[in-house]
């Protein structure tokens, strides 16, 4: 069965519809949930991201979301990403790939640091620890743009 995301989007509110899509993705291959899933985010972006937490088992999937939301968020909808790859990469892992993209993107970094914290558990010692070299490497980063 090929799914098609035009026939799902005027029904995606309702949670009966998303169980049911949810059970027809499971009977997917995952490479093809997750392109379902991404021709979905531009439509419903709560709802594709849902889907994906749940349909998605492959951390090359999450990696993908995270880029994709990291150019295309605004500074309020990137919290709705990372609340969606955060608990499957990983803080730290996040934090690696946020490192990384410092040197290309620091104002989508830059972004993310303002809710990382929120998603950060209490007990990851080793998290709190990279999320703050990571912001100090960030403002480092600012201070070096800003200065004449």
């Amino acid at each position: 069965m090929n799914l098609q995301v035009k026939d799902y989007i005027g029904k995606l509110r309702d949670t009966k519809h998303e169980r049911e899509l949810r059970l027809l993705l499971g009977k997917q291959p995952e490479e093809e949930r997750f392109q379902f899933i991404q021709e979905l985010l531009s439509y419903d972006l709560i709802v594709g991201l849902k889907l994906a937490q749940t349909c998605l088992q492959k951390e090359q999937f999450f990696e993908q979301i995270l880029e994709q939301g990291l150019q295309t968020a605004d500074a309020s909808t990137l919290q709705f990403w990372l609340e969606c790859v955060v608990p499957r990469l990983g803080m730290r892992r996040v934090i690696a790939i946020l490192t990384q993209k410092l040197e290309t993107d620091a104002v989508a970094v830059t972004k993310a640091l303002y809710w990382l914290p929120r998603l950060l558990p209490k007990d990851d010692k080793h998290g709190g620890l990279a999320l703050a070299k990571l912001t100090e490497l960030t403002c480092s980063k600012e201070g070096k743009r800003s200065d004449p």
